[in-house]
């Protein structure tokens, strides 16, 4: 048997930011994380949620890009209202193609908390865009990020690992830098 991975497209890759996108997300002086994806249950955003919860506490300039659409946006809203971080959220509706490239290269840190998933091809087009990635530790996801060298693989709803993992990346340029190559090497020599 012969495992055959999902390619990225080659428009996918590190680009410099949107100065305009910076500027209508307000996300000048702020470190980025994004998630991508439905919202959904199985896709876990709430949980993103109380996470950015206790990294707000040390880190005020923090914002985190809900990138996607689905069921559960009313509700990302209202949690984040009551956790008083919904100045540091923003929803963005999907794009697509060309476009992504944009989103992903806004980013410093890719985060998946996905609860039930087959193989995820979001982590790997961020990956293509050299962003360390921060998910769950199940389905195929240790295919994908190799732990402690493009990423962390962290503990299914463990708050407490995610925001630990989350704030070294958070914490250290040269971490985020070095595992945004990590990725970027990882997806041309496995996922092209």
């Amino acid at each position: 048997i012969t495992v055959v991975h999902n390619g990225v497209p080659s428009y996918l890759k590190p680009a410099a930011c949107d100065l305009k996108l910076i500027k209508r997300l307000k996300l000048e002086g702020k470190i980025v994380l994004l998630f991508m994806g439905l919202f959904n249950r199985r896709k876990n955003p709430l949980f993103l949620l109380e996470v950015l919860s206790k990294l707000r506490k040390t880190r005020l300039n923090l914002v985190l890009i809900f990138w996607g659409k689905g069921p559960l946006e009313s509700q990302i809203k209202t949690k984040a209202r009551e956790l008083g971080i919904i100045n540091n959220i923003r929803i963005q509706k999907p794009l697509f193609g060309k476009e992504k490239n944009k989103i992903h290269n806004l980013a410093d840190i890719f985060v998946h908390p996905s609860t039930d998933e087959g193989f995820a091809l979001a982590p790997l087009e961020a990956m293509a865009c050299g962003k360390p990635i921060v998910m769950t530790r199940s389905y195929s996801a240790s295919e994908a990020v190799d732990d402690n060298i493009n990423g962390f693989l962290c503990h299914y709803d463990d708050t407490n690992h995610w925001s630990r993992r989350l704030g070294q990346l958070i914490k250290s340029s040269n971490l985020r830098a070095r595992m945004g190559k990590a990725s970027l090497a990882k997806v041309k020599k496995e996922f092209q």
